[in-house]
């Protein structure tokens, strides 16, 4: 696809989500619209705005039957029996006859009324077969739930599937072992958005971690599929619950998972995550010890030599996360990549970033660390994500004499067998020290591990010109958003009449957008006061800037990379200080640029800033004309800076090394 045409994509999107806001139109153009937002996942949106409408227009049954639909979508199968039965009749549901009485009081004759208004397939074996189900279901739960395991649906039938999903946690309630199987079966059809209510009904039931150990291998798995869902209010609740109470073995079944998500536990301090995270080390290695491979350098190998750098990644695919290796020294160092995923050999850039790569998805822990130890590696960089299950059991193996974690790690990783945290002195204060197990080795400035991918795209001009009012957005990933922050952002937006706040991400399944869209509502936003945009690629969050004017960053888990991508295009973002590292990227950024006015302390002062902003015409041009030039101006993006600071950083450790393991005199 073009760069014109992905610019012509994400504006028809704009445009078509504008119009379903306006409930004075025709009842045709604005219904395509809404349809549209049906078939893009927006459900709870479509669902709120056809509300709005009907409250005006009263009973029109091509709307009734939109917000059916927009019902079942949505997972919400009583209103939908309600709005089908208002779009065919023109009557209200007697309350007597609401969904609860009919799907349990009046038995098999009513489930079958239900199933014939939900579902219009011609399979009349299928759905003979479900009705037995139900029938079945009020008299043996279990065998409801063994017969349901067995049934093919089709995946496509989202009106059947809400249906199914919604009797089978009904059943499930205060039965824990049922919920566990229904949970287990909920994630093999991959229905995601319906996980977010078992994860509800496992709060209900916290002391189930204290009486069977699988219940905690069942709660860890809800936890994983809420990433799936964007419900990560509720994985951070199960994290705190593991925090608490769990030791030993429960740990040690839920530990990828539990790290994954830990960074974001915003209500525990960081030095008790420190703790957890070395918790779930002395648990690991007492079932699996870690068999040591290292090599120690001979006296002869410790001059001022080539120092021979490792790299532990998940996929080079993702080039920016390391290019600026492209601009090293190559007569004081060479980077080898260990690659877990294959990745496009033919891309020659991937020669230019390192000396030899190594695809190593078919070596166990063993063989990788003797691979490492072989070549000789003086430093490995562990570039993985939180949670890597790949680099953790390879750095506990300590196959280099020097080991290393980036700002790729959200906390510490808990392993003291890992050297150093490389960080910025404003990034990691000598205050938050004790936030780690590793030493933290500070440069003096910040440097970014990636070069720009905006920098040959032009701003556009304000947008505030042409939309003639001042829309908001955040560059954040959807993962940070938690429900204060969305409130928050709520919160400026409602101080400045007219405006509208954007959002972009790249959602992974339906259910993402289903969730993040009724969170959105949940916050406190109106259904006419913000826009979900679809991203497909990293240029998306370039075409939906433009049309920004104020960028409002993530809290607690501020914005990293896309901080400086933000303000490459001329629109400034606004953060607040952090008391942990996953809160202050923004702000370091912001301050290396002498921002520091764009910083706030605190919540109260993040709105006023914002809206004093917004309500300051002459500035927003100023700053859309000078940003740009500030930015390009500054070390933030310079990968060459960034290249000798980090060669600097990784001979200090060495020299740092040589002296320690010298023969004291």
């Amino acid at each position: 696809m073009s760069e014109d045409a992905k610019s012509r994509r994400v504006a028809d999107e704009i445009a078509v989500i504008e119009r379903s806001f306006d409930i004075t139109l025709p009842v045709e153009p604005w219904r395509e619209a809404i349809e549209w937002l049906l078939s893009h996942h927006r459900w709870h949106q479509a669902k709120e705005l056809l509300l709005k409408r009907l409250a005006v227009d009263g009973t029109n049954p091509t709307l009734a039957f939109l917000l059916a639909q927009a019902c079942h979508l949505s997972h919400q199968p009583r209103d939908a029996v309600t709005w089908l039965y208002r779009a065919e009749t023109g009557a209200v549901l007697p309350d007597a006859s609401r969904f609860d009485a009919i799907a349990i009081e009046m038995g098999a004759a009513a489930d079958q009324a239900v199933l014939n208004r939900l579902k219009d397939s011609p399979d009349s074996v299928e759905r003979q077969s479900l009705i037995n189900l139900l029938a079945l279901w009020g008299q043996d739960p279990a065998a409801g739930a063994t017969f349901i395991s067995e049934l093919e649906i089709d995946q496509k039938n989202l009106v059947l599937n809400a249906f199914i999903d919604n009797r089978l946690i009904m059943y499930s309630e205060g039965n824990v072992g049922l919920l566990h199987q229904v949970s287990l079966l909920l994630f093999r059809r991959k229905r995601y958005f319906a996980l977010e209510l078992v994860a509800q009904k496992f709060a209900n039931h916290p002391d189930v971690l204290a009486d069977e150990n699988w219940a905690a291998v069942a709660h860890s798995n809800v936890i994983r599929v809420l990433n799936l869902t964007l419900a990560f209010d509720h994985g951070r609740q199960s994290v705190r619950y593991f925090f608490e109470h769990s030791t030993g073995e429960e740990l040690l079944n839920v530990a990828q998972n539990l790290r994954f998500l830990v960074h974001d536990c915003i209500d525990i301090s960081p030095q008790c995550l420190r703790l957890f995270l070395e918790r779930l080390w002395i648990a690991e290695r007492a079932k699996f010890p870690a068999r040591r491979h290292n090599w120690s350098p001979s006296p002869e190998d410790q001059g001022e030599r080539v120092l021979r750098v490792g790299v532990l990644t998940e996929w080079l695919g993702s080039v920016y996360e390391f290019s600026i290796t492209k601009y090293r020294d190559r007569n004081a160092i060479q980077i080898f990549a260990f690659s877990y995923l294959n990745f496009d050999q033919s891309d020659p850039r991937h020669s230019e970033f390192y000396d030899d790569i190594f695809v190593v998805d078919n070596l166990d822990d063993d063989e990788l660390s003797e691979l490492i130890v072989s070549l000789r590696i003086d430093i490995l960089i562990d570039l993985t994500g939180q949670g890597s299950w790949f680099a953790r059991r390879v750095l506990d193996y300590k196959p280099a004499p020097i080991q290393v974690v980036w700002t790729t790690k959200l906390v510490t990783t808990g392993n003291d067998r890992v050297d150093w945290f490389l960080a910025d002195t404003a990034l990691v204060p000598p205050e938050h020290d004790d936030h780690f197990t590793e030493k933290v080795w500070r440069y003096p400035q910040v440097i970014t591990p990636w070069t720009s991918t905006f920098s040959d795209i032009p701003p556009a001009p304000p947008p505030r010109r042409v939309a003639g009012r001042i829309t908001f957005g955040s560059p954040a990933s959807a993962f940070k958003l938690t429900m204060d922050c969305i409130a928050l952002w709520r919160r400026v937006v409602d101080q400045v009449p007219g405006s509208r706040f954007i959002y972009s991400f790249r959602a992974t399944n339906d259910s993402q957008f289903v969730s993040l869209t009724q969170r959105f509502l949940t916050a406190g936003f109106k259904p006419d006061q913000f826009l979900i945009i679809e991203s497909i690629n990293d240029g998306d969050l370039q075409r939906v800037l433009s049309y920004v004017d104020i960028a409002l960053d993530s809290a607690p888990f501020g914005c990293n990379r896309t901080a400086a991508e933000c303000l490459e295009q001329g629109v400034p973002l606004l953060t607040q200080w952090g008391d942990r590292l996953i809160g202050r990227y923004t702000a370091t950024q912001l301050a290396a640029l002498g921002l520091d006015g764009f910083i706030a302390a605190d919540a109260e002062e993040f709105v006023a800033k914002a809206v004093a902003l917004a309500n300051d015409p002459d500035q927003l041009d100023h700053l859309r004309a000078t940003l740009p030039g500030l930015v390009a101006r500054s070390p933030i993006v310079d990968p060459v800076h960034a290249m000798r600071v980090l060669e600097t950083a990784l001979r200090g450790m060495w020299q740092h090394y040589l002296a320690q393991s010298r023969p004291q005199a």
